[in-house]
């Protein structure tokens, strides 16, 4: 998923126009093992931000509300077309 911000910011007086592109890949739901409801776990996907000073990072959702719980930066670059691979064991 491609999301794109314009964002308007002001610095000593002057307007800036920041865009802001990341893509979003395909997310996966980590289920609580001790879950007492069906969207009880977290949702994980994996954000490339196009910025050069901003790192990529994996997002950690709580899937009961849809709010950030953590996020993990790397110093490599995560490619945008990542697909989820879930091994079993």
């Amino acid at each position: 998923m491609l999301i794109i911000f314009e964002i308007f910011q002001i610095d000593d007086g002057v307007f800036t126009k920041v865009v802001i592109i990341i893509f979003l890949a395909e997310a996966i739901f980590i289920p609580n093992p001790n879950a007492t409801s069906e969207d009880d776990g977290l949702i994980l996907a994996s954000v490339t931000d196009t910025r050069p000073d901003v790192k990529d990072y994996l997002l950690f959702i709580d899937a009961r509300n849809m709010t950030e719980v953590a996020r993990a930066s790397f110093d490599e670059e995560i490619p945008f077309h990542s697909h989820v691979c879930a091994i079993h064991a």
